[in-house]
């Protein structure tokens, strides 16, 4: 979800945190600022994150959280990184015929990758 689309009160509360943390300006809420450093707590910010539209996800990974989300929120740079060649590669060798979805899977994690080095 991004910040710019929360309603003016929670807007101003998330800018306020991102603010204080004095990093780079993300609109994206999952990137602004650390959620369990904030009076709400994580909880929080999650479910207001979950509100975002899902229906590009298959349904497997429509349980909230985005899962690269999470990695950003729990991983180093380094662990991020290493997360992406696993997975790239791991799409590379299936055995399964190199369908589209297993492209565009590694493209994804390729794109986020390089999002990553440019933080």
């Amino acid at each position: 979800m991004k910040i710019s689309e929360l309603p003016n009160g929670i807007r101003e509360k998330a800018l306020e945190y991102q603010k204080q943390e004095g990093g780079k300006y993300y609109d994206d809420l999952s990137l602004a600022f650390n959620w369990n450093a904030t009076v709400e707590g994580w909880d929080y910010w999650v479910d207001l994150d979950r509100a975002k539209p899902t229906q590009d996800k298959p349904e497997q990974y429509q349980i909230g959280i985005d899962t690269f989300e999470r990695a950003e929120k729990n991983m180093t740079l380094d662990e991020r990184l290493a997360c992406a060649r696993f997975n790239i590669d791991k799409y590379c060798w299936r055995k399964k015929g190199q369908d589209k979805q297993d492209f565009e899977k590694i493209i994804n994690y390729a794109q986020w990758a390089i999002k990553q080095l440019e933080k």
